[in-house]
């Protein structure tokens, strides 16, 4: 029997391999042009006597003309203050002391700080964004951290985050949870580089640190409970619905 002619590979293989890299790079441009709207998170990291750390994301939607009742990010992570340091619009907002009194409940961070944001509001101070509620925070708590000492005082440590998302008055719209991802310019090869979608905060930082290192930008947007699976499991890149 006639052998078949050596293998001498698909010639259009290098071809193919690099037009599925154009295409997915084009893919994940779209989401920078998706996420082109500015938004500041307050990042708290708490720590008293009795209880262990913790580290929370805040966002409120309302600041932006919204209702009261509108959505906030009220996220707990697994990550520190210096960790954000990786990223652009970073800045250390200092630690304050607050009576332990006023945060009575696992959400009561939030709350307390949501209610000097509504507080400063009804006072006709002018709170429109993210940046003027997040001074007014820091003006109030200033003032009560000057104040005597407590014995049943908290310290909290405040770090401000520059997150780009896709709405400029919602942080996360499309879907009930957040999706994240890092991309950074690398300007000596004139290219985008950039990580994937997770719905893990802390996934997306590791990478990022351990791929491009500092001067990240972070990517906020919503997903449906069953895209945030399949972000976890690696099934997608581009979360464009759902």
């Amino acid at each position: 029997m006639e052998l078949p002619p050596p293998y001498s590979g698909n010639g259009s293989g290098q071809h193919d391999v690099s037009r599925q890299l154009e295409i997915l790079e084009q893919i994940q441009n779209l989401d920078l042009q998706a996420c082109s709207h500015a938004h500041e998170l307050l990042f708290s990291m708490t720590e008293d006597q009795h209880t262990p750390p913790s580290a929370v994301l805040h966002h409120w939607d309302f600041v932006h003309g919204q209702s009261e009742v509108a959505r906030t990010l009220n996220l707990p992570v697994r990550i520190d203050g210096e960790r954000f340091e990786l990223f652009q619009g970073f800045q250390d907002l200092g630690t304050f002391q607050i009576p332990a009194s006023e945060i009575s409940r696992d959400d009561g961070l939030h709350h307390f700080l949501m209610s000097k944001i509504i507080g400063n509001r009804e006072n006709e101070c002018v709170v429109s964004s993210d940046t003027e509620a997040i001074s007014s925070v820091i003006s109030y708590l200033q003032g009560i951290s000057a104040s005597e000492p407590r014995a049943d005082q908290l310290s909290v440590h405040l770090f401000a985050i520059r997150v780009l998302g896709t709405d400029p008055s919602t942080l996360i719209v499309d879907g009930a949870f957040p999706a994240w991802k890092w991309v950074k310019e690398n300007r000596a090869r004139r290219r985008i580089e950039q990580g994937f979608w997770k719905p893990e905060l802390e996934d997306v930082i590791l990478h990022g640190e351990n791929r491009a290192g500092k001067e990240m930008c972070l990517l906020v947007r919503g997903v449906s409970a069953v895209r945030k699976d399949e972000l976890r499991n690696g099934m997608v890149i581009y979360p464009a619905s759902g």
